[in-house]
């Protein structure tokens, strides 16, 4: 929840892999606003506050980020989002129907081998 501390720490793992003091791993930890999933909104589940919810949106780091914009960077930027949804909701539309028969394709890993011993 803070792009700032996000942006530092990954600049620093960029800069030690380049060195070639190897990979780093980042758990960058985040609240989600809404329900895992929309059957939560259609069933009204509430398992959390308006309080908790609100005091984490008071939060939320696209203000703060946008903050630190200028008027024509954030007005270009939101532009631009606007245009690869409108692309991306276009292709969509334009699209063939998914074949239901491939549902279930890449659903689990592929090429995993049992260990010795073990039934396939």
């Amino acid at each position: 929840m803070d792009t700032e501390a996000v942006f530092g720490s990954a600049a620093e793992a960029v800069s030690r892999a380049r060195d070639g003091q190897g990979p780093a791993f980042l758990r960058c930890r985040t609240y989600r606003f809404e329900g895992h999933h929309t059957m939560e909104r259609w069933s009204k589940a509430r398992y959390r506050s308006a309080e908790e919810v609100e005091s984490w949106v008071a939060r939320d780091p696209l203000p703060r980020a946008a903050a630190g914009l200028a008027p024509e960077q954030l007005a270009r930027a939101d532009r631009q989002v606007a245009e690869l949804l409108a692309e991306a909701e276009q292709f969509a539309l334009s699209s063939a129907p998914p074949d239901p028969a491939g549902a279930c394709d890449h659903l689990y890993a592929d090429g995993l081998r049992p260990r010795a011993g073990a039934a396939p």
